[in-house]
């Protein structure tokens, strides 16, 4: 996918899910992983989705010593979602980073938010 942006999306999906799936279960692998999806994809095929699994990867194989570098590129606006936005609040705050207040703000407004919902 880095050199033939014509690949079978729904096959290349699939894909990425199983090798997310091993990196939760083999932090090596995790690592290994998270290292390959640093770079982009040929004309930035599914950028999103690699950015996204790449913070999932770094998040569930170590957190400690990658939640900075897997959020990274996720700012200003991470994705809407409380397990994400939550992991994110968890990292600022252990390593003490200056984001933290937007990334509690960030917290609050998703619970309003979803609490307003039917």
């Amino acid at each position: 996918m880095r050199g033939d942006p014509w690949v079978h999306r729904p096959l290349v999906l699939r894909t990425l899910s199983a090798l997310y799936t091993e990196a939760t279960r083999d932090p090596a692998f995790g690592r290994a992983f998270f290292d390959t999806l640093s770079e982009p994809f040929a004309v930035r095929i599914l950028e999103d989705t690699r950015i996204t699994l790449r913070a999932q990867v770094g998040l569930s194989s170590d957190f400690a010593g990658l939640c900075g570098e897997a959020l990274a590129p996720l700012e200003p606006w991470p994705p809407w979602n409380r397990e994400l936005l939550e992991a994110r609040r968890r990292c600022y705050e252990e390593s003490a980073d200056a984001r933290l207040t937007r990334a509690r703000a960030d917290l609050v407004s998703f619970d309003a938010e979803t609490a307003l919902r039917p």
